[in-house]
């Protein structure tokens, strides 16, 4: 099989749209074709088609798009209970951005007494979309919304330059919310370089990360056996109204702007001193 799979980036309308189930979700995608769904069934070994998510914005740009029904649902969104209902989320797991604290998972690699169970344990077992690197172990719990400017981010090579580094019009702010912080399932105690399953950082999270260690089960009582590292993140436009920490009865009061809380966690501006890789 080719090693390379090239899919274009821009939407072709002209693709078949397909059904497409995550979870409970049911609604339709854009089928990018064979020689992507031969390219991944060879890969995986199993028949695999590539489909892309559709959502508000391509219909809003491609109103030509044919589509089974006028009512066919192309939206997913994410679940409003925890984010503003004008999220949405592709085809991921429920949220559509995770961040992940570089400091916090080097303080949970010191706390694991196995020291075998270190080996290869690298912070993207944990599938993070962002990864904040200088600043505090387990700030992220505190971060309610919090900006990142385009010149702090470095894409997942080590070796690439900043973003709007090379001539690019980067120049927007990102404003973020942390949702709901991340229970993990035992897809972290996978090594992922020989496959085999472990028992950390499962068992060392139980120790301090687990809702009952951490008070968080007095508000969401299904959380007490659970284990967090990591915050489900949506992306947030200017015009959605000020949200709460996810984890307080936080209210904005008059006068503070979008960071004002009730409990004083403010709006966070990723400073000079941090950086942030991305991975789309």
């Amino acid at each position: 099989m080719s090693t390379v799979l090239k899919v274009p980036l821009e939407v072709i309308p002209q693709k078949q749209v397909r059904l497409v189930n995550v979870w409970e979700w049911t609604g339709y995608g854009l089928d990018e074709g064979g020689e992507a769904a031969s390219w991944f069934s060879k890969y995986f070994g199993t028949p695999c088609r590539l489909m892309r998510y559709l959502g508000s914005e391509t219909l809003a740009l491609h109103p030509s798009l044919q589509l089974p029904s006028r009512d066919a649902i192309v939206v997913r969104q994410v679940d409003p209970e925890w984010a503003p209902k004008e999220s949405e989320v592709c085809f991921s797991d429920g949220f559509p951005i995770l961040l992940a604290n570089q400091a916090s998972h080097d303080d949970l690699v010191r706390r694991i007494a196995n020291e075998a169970e270190t080996k290869n344990f690298v912070i993207e077992r944990f599938r993070p979309n962002i990864i904040v690197r200088g600043a505090q172990p387990w700030i992220e719990d505190s971060w309610g919304e919090f900006r990142i400017h385009p010149s702090q981010v470095l894409p997942s090579q080590s070796s690439a330059a900043p973003l709007g580094s090379s001539g690019h019009d980067y120049c927007t702010d990102v404003l973020l919310a942390s949702v709901k912080p991340c229970s993990r399932c035992k897809i972290p105690t996978i090594d992922l370089v020989t496959g085999e399953e472990g028992d950390e950082p499962t068992d060392t999270l139980k120790t301090f990360r687990s809702g009952k260690a951490l008070g968080w089960n007095l508000s969401q009582k299904s959380w007490t056996n659970c284990v967090f590292f990591g915050w489900n993140i949506c992306l947030l436009d200017p015009i959605f109204p000020p949200r709460p920490h996810p984890l307080t009865d936080g209210s904005v009061r008059e006068g503070e702007g979008r960071g004002g809380r009730k409990n004083g966690l403010p709006l966070v501006t990723v400073g000079s001193a941090l950086t942030v890789t991305s991975f789309k």
